[in-house]
């Protein structure tokens, strides 16, 4: 794994660009898919597509969603389109592999690898995104407007009559000519329109880290099923509360409001906040937004010897508990991990290859149980390289 960004200038990025404006902030290498892959791919039900037509379609920036026939990609013009594709780490391992070389940003935060291949001219018009990204040339050249000065993305003028959210109008602040290997930047909020100068294939990283509000109403749900299971009544402390009869029955006094504010907090309590994090947390944060399948996309050598090695693309997280066991969370799902069985799960969280025999030697239940549905699901993968005894 070769991180793009590492030493003195990742410090730099982080404390000087990192959600303060957009810029080229690294060079990296990465094989481009070429249009005959991305053609099949497009083709493919199980793959999220869309083709955006700037000004070829029935109105302008149309966007129509895949899987499409070998016909209407073969008949399409030599200029006013973009291909788009969702979520390549699921159906490509150059794509999954991307991921790896951000290992300054946690694995919880990764939205999907976003591939867009555009003739020249192609674009996707001038617009806000809500999370940060990182822009991959793979090949071609493209020439970036952005524009300096952060808008609300819900607050910007946009284009009517279209499709996507397109800006009515860019202020072109900088302009940057991107080649091969250039990594972009570009922070929510910051206008940018991208320019197809050759034919180009870009990848998109999107980091999208969870809102508040989105980690609240998970919460709160959680904390109602809670309540519901224990079948609490309130009317009991808010009518005892009154002490005897009442000279008003329609007023709402400060004690029956003290007295149902005691009742919320003996459900919103800091324990059960810390309880929460301590185990729905992981489970939450570990859920990707679109469904993992692997397909067994990846093969090598060492797979008959059992080395085996966490597709980068599923959502493996692990917390390390007070008594020395450690919790792996993995798609929305958590289990237990003790003893020998410890360096091992944080091993394979980390992307680390291990041998098949060093998880049945472990002797422990919990990472038996958790490989084994990590197999189910095709998300353990041949190891494509060798290694030793794991490690911590």
């Amino acid at each position: 794994m070769v991180a793009v960004l590492s030493g003195e200038a990742l410090e730099r990025f982080l404390q000087e660009i990192w959600g303060r404006r957009a810029d080229p902030v690294a060079r990296t290498v990465i094989r481009p898919l070429g249009w005959e892959r991305l053609r099949a791919l497009a083709m493919a039900e199980e793959v999220e597509s869309r083709l955006v037509l700037e000004s070829i379609g029935d109105y302008p920036w149309q966007s129509l969603s895949g899987p499409f026939s070998a016909e209407m990609l073969d008949s399409l013009p030599p200029a006013g389109w973009t291909l788009l594709l969702h979520s390549m780490e699921r159906h490509e391992a150059r794509c999954a592999e991307l991921l790896t070389h951000f290992p300054f940003v946690p694995r919880w935060c990764f939205d999907d690898v976003m591939v867009s291949y555009a003739p020249p001219g192609g674009s996707v018009g001038p617009h806000i995104d809500r999370y940060h990204a990182f822009l991959v040339q793979a090949a071609g050249r493209r020439e970036w407007i952005i524009e300096d000065v952060f808008r609300s993305a819900g607050g910007a003028l946009l284009l009517e009559g279209c499709d996507l959210e397109i800006l009515a109008g860019i202020r072109p602040d900088r302009l940057l000519e991107v080649d091969p290997g250039t990594v972009l930047y570009v922070p929510p909020g910051i206008a940018h329109h991208g320019l197809a100068l050759d034919t180009v294939e870009t990848w998109s990283v999107g980091i999208a880290v969870p809102e508040l509000g989105e980690i609240a109403e998970d919460f709160i749900d959680h904390v109602l099923s809670e309540v519901r299971e224990r079948e609490e009544d309130p009317t009991r402390a808010v009518v005892s509360a009154s002490s005897g009869a009442l000279p008003a029955p329609a007023k709402l006094s400060p004690v029956h409001q003290e007295a149902f504010a005691l009742c919320l907090g003996e459900v919103f309590t800091s324990d059960r906040i810390h309880r929460w994090s301590r185990r729905r947390l992981g489970e939450w944060l570990s859920e990707s937004p679109r469904a993992a399948s692997s397909e067994g996309r990846f093969h090598s050598a060492n797979e008959a010897a059992g080395l085996e090695r966490l597709d980068p693309a599923v959502r493996c997280l692990y917390s390390d508990e007070p008594d020395g066991s450690v919790m792996v969370y993995a798609e929305g799902d958590s289990w237990a991990i003790h003893g020998r069985g410890v360096p091992l799960a944080r091993a394979l969280c980390n992307l680390r290859p291990v041998s098949s025999s060093e998880i049945h030697a472990a002797g422990d239940p919990g990472l038996e149980s958790l490989t084994s549905h990590l197999r189910g699901r095709g998300w353990l993968l041949g190891a494509t390289e060798n290694t030793g005894k794991t490690s911590r």
